[in-house]
C-alpha cells in the first residue's frame, strides 16, 4: 500500500503527488538565516526563548542567543583552529548554555555532535559513540568530566582539547580549576559572521549527529543535513506561534534527538523551560507547572503514568494551569490517555518520531483520542508493507516506510548500515509495525523488534503491555519474549516498575493474576512477571528492552 502525502481542510483529505515531495530549495539559505534573520524569523528580540526553571531569571531573549551564537562561532574557529566539517563534541546535562555551543558549533561551519550524559549511558557505551564520531573538540560539563575522561581512554582515539562547561553562578570544582572554560573563552570574543555554506553542504553534509537511541543494540550516529530542519521549520512556520506560552523540556534530554523540536520555539514565540537533573522528577515537574504557570509539557509514558496515579504527591500541587500533554519516547496506550483526560482534565497528543526523521506525522487530540498517531504531513510519503516487501491493503498491518526531505541522510562513517537503512525505491525502513485506515489515519502497532515469536502466530508486546498499565499501582512496564527451551518457543515475560514501592510477593501475585484474567491464554504472562526498581532507559526515555533479559 503506497500513501501519497494528504492535508486536511475540514477533514477533506487532499492527494498531493510524491513528485511534489520535494524540499524547498533556497539558494544558500542556512539553519542560522532561518533561525536568526528577519527575513524568515519574526519573533521579537526580547522574547524568552530559553529559562531555567528553577530560576527564571536566569534565561535568554532571542537576541542574546542570536548574539553568543556568533561570538561562540568567533572563539570556536579562532581559539581551537577547527575547520569547515571538524566535529565538535558536547557532553551535558540539560543547561542554558547547551543551545548556545550547539548553534556555535554550526556557525563556526562545524558538524555538532551530542554525546549522552552519565545517567544515560555507560562509559563504554560512551567510548563508542566518542570513537563513532572522533571529535575534534570535547565540551564537557564538569558533572561529566569523569565519565568522558573513562570514555576517552577506552575510545582508542587521539585525546582532543576538552573545554569545561560550567554553569552561572556555579562553582567550578578545584580538580577542574586550571581547565579552560567556556565562559573564559567562548564568551570574550566579537560576534563574527557565521560560516557561508554551499548548496552541497547544506543538503548532503551533516550538521549535527545524533545517536540512535540504543533501545535495540549498539548505537550509530544519525547524520541531520540542515536543509531537513529546515524543510520542517518552513511547513510548520507560524503553525504553532502562540498556541502556548510555556513549554517545559523534562526527562528529555538536549542529547536526543528530541532536542531538535526546541528549535521550534525559536521560532514560534515559546519559552522553553530546563528542568536540571536534580529537577526531574514528578515532584520538580509539578513544582514547576504550579509555579511557572506551565500550560504544555511533553512526557515519555513512564512519567505519565506517575502524573495521573500518584495523587498522594499530584494533590499537593496546583495543576489547573496545564492545557495539553505531549506524549513522547514511546506510543501511550489508549487507556492511560483516558485517565490523563478524566484526572487532568487537558488536551492530549500522542506524538510518534524516530531520529532517523522529523515530523513524519500531523497529529492532535481528535486523532490521539481515535487511537491514531495522526495522518502523514504534507512533506512526507509513506509504505506499508509486509515481511516480503509487498505493499498491504489499507487495513493490514506492516512495516513502516516513509519517504521525506526531513529524513537522515545516512550513518555517520556507516555505508553498509545506511545501504540497509532504505529500500530500492528510497523509502527508509522505520522497524515500525503500522496500520493505515480509509480515512488515511495510522496507527502504531510495535517495533517489530518487539514481536513475541510463536508458532503460527506473532504476539505484539504493546498489547499485553496495555493491559498491564491499567493496573493503579503500575508506573511503566515492558513486556519481552524469553525463549524456553521446554516450550521451543518465546513466552511473554514483563518486568514492572511501581508506584507504592513497599511491594510484596501477594502484591505481584496479584498484579500476574489481574493481568492474566484480561488475556488470552496465548498472551498470558507464562514467562512470569518481574518487579524492578527503574528501567534502564534511552536519552528520549524509550526502555532499553535487551537489557532486560
Amino acid at each position: 500500500m503506497l500513501m501519497q502525502t494528504k492535508s486536511t481542510s475540514q477533514d477533506c483529505p487532499i492527494t498531493v503527488p510524491e513528485s511534489k515531495l520535494t524540499p524547498v530549495v533556497l539558494d544558500k539559505v542556512s539553519l542560522l538565516d532561518i533561525l536568526f534573520t528577519e527575513t524568515y524569523n519574526k519573533t521579537p528580540p526580547g522574547q524568552v526563548i530559553y529559562a531555567e526553571a528553577s530560576n527564571p531569571e536566569i534565561n535568554l531573549t532571542f537576541e542574546q542567543l542570536k548574539h553568543r551564537v556568533l561570538v561562540c562561532a568567533t572563539a570556536l574557529k579562532n581559539g581551537f583552529n577547527l575547520q569547515p566539517g571538524d566535529v565538535v563534541g558536547i557532553c551535558s546535562q540539560n543547561n542554558i548554555m547547551y543551545p548556545i555551543l550547539f548553534f556555535g558549533s554550526i556557525a563556526a561551519g562545524c558538524v555538532v555532535a551530542p554525546l549522552r550524559p552519565s545517567d544515560m549511558l555507560s562509559s563504554e557505551e560512551l567510548a563508542n559513540d566518542i570513537a563513532t564520531v572522533v571529535p575534534k573538540l570535547l565540551i564537557v560539563h564538569q558533572w561529566e568530566m569523569q565519565h568522558t575522561f573513562t570514555a576517552l581512554g577506552r575510545s582508542g582515539i587521539p585525546k582532543p582539547p576538552i573545554l569545561l562547561l560550567n554553569e552561572p553562578n556555579e562553582k567550578i570544582d578545584e580538580a577542574y580549576a586550571n581547565m579552560p572554560t567556556v565562559d573564559a573563552l567562548v564568551f570574550s570574543n566579537e560576534p563574527a559572521q557565521p560560516y557561508q555554506y554551499t548548496n552541497e553542504e547544506l543538503a548532503n553534509s551533516p550538521c549535527c549527529l545524533y545517536f540512535t537511541s540504543g533501545s535495540t543494540g549498539r548505537s550509530k550516529a544519525v547524520m541531520i543535513s540542515q536543509n531537513a530542519i529546515i524543510s520542517q521549520l518552513l511547513y510548520i512556520a507560524g503553525s504553532v506561534r502562540c498556541q502556548c506560552n510555556n513549554l517545559v523540556f523534562t526527562n528529555f534530554s538536549f542529547a536526543s534527538s528530541f532536542g531538535l523540536y526546541l528549535i521550534f520555539g525559536i521560532c514560534s514565540g515559546m519559552t522553553s523551560y530546563i528542568l536540571d537533573k536534580n529537577k526531574s522528577t514528578l515532584e520538580g515537574l509539578c513544582d514547576a507547572i504550579e509555579r511557572l504557570k506551565i500550560k504544555a509539557v511533553a512526557l515519555p509514558p513512564g512519567i505519565v503514568n506517575l502524573l495521573v496515579k500518584s495523587k498522594q504527591v499530584t494533590s499537593r500541587y496546583d495543576l489547573s494551569s496545564l492545557q495539553k500533554i505531549y506524549f513522547t519516547g514511546g506510543f501511550v496506550d489508549m487507556s492511560i490517555v483516558m485517565l490523563v483526560k478524566r484526572v487532568l482534565n487537558v488536551q492530549c497528543v500522542n506524538l510518534f518520531g524516530m531520529t532517523e526523521s522529523l515530523g513524519i506525522f500531523v497529529s492532535n487530540e481528535c486523532y490521539t483520542l481515535a487511537g491514531s498517531v495522526g495522518r502523514l504531513s504534507r512533506i512526507a510519503s509513506a509504505r506499508i508493507v509486509n515481511e516480503e516487501g509487498r505493499d498491504v491493503s489499507v487495513g493490514d498491518i506492516g512495516e513502516l516506510r516513509i519517504k521525506s526531505p526531513s529524513m537522515t541522510i545516512g550513518y555517520y562513517k556507516d555505508a553498509q548500515a545506511t545501504a540497509e537503512l532504505f529500500d530500492e525505491q528510497g523509502y527508509m525502513r522505520t522497524g515500525d509495525i503500522f496500520r493505515m485506515d480509509d480515512r488515511g489515519l495510522f496507527y502504531y502497532v510495535s517495533r517489530s523488534k518487539d514481536l513475541i515469536r510463536q508458532p503460527y502466530i506473532n504476539i505484539h508486546a504493546t498489547e499485553i503491555e496495555s493491559v498491564i498499565n491499567r493496573h493503579p499501582n503500575v508506573e511503566d512496564c515492558a513486556v519481552v519474549g524469553v525463549y524456553s527451551e521446554e516450550h521451543a518457543f518465546e513466552l511473554p515475560r514483563a518486568y514492572v516498575s511501581l508506584i507504592d514501592k513497599g511491594i510484596t510477593n501477594k502484591t505481584v501475585e496479584e498484579i500476574y493474576e489481574c493481568v492474566n484474567s484480561q488475556l488470552p491464554s496465548y498472551k498470558q504472562l507464562s514467562g512470569r512477571i518481574f518487579v524492578i526498581d527503574s528501567f534502564p532507559r534511552t536519552g528520549s526515555g524509550k526502555i532499553k528492552r535487551f537489557e532486560l533479559v
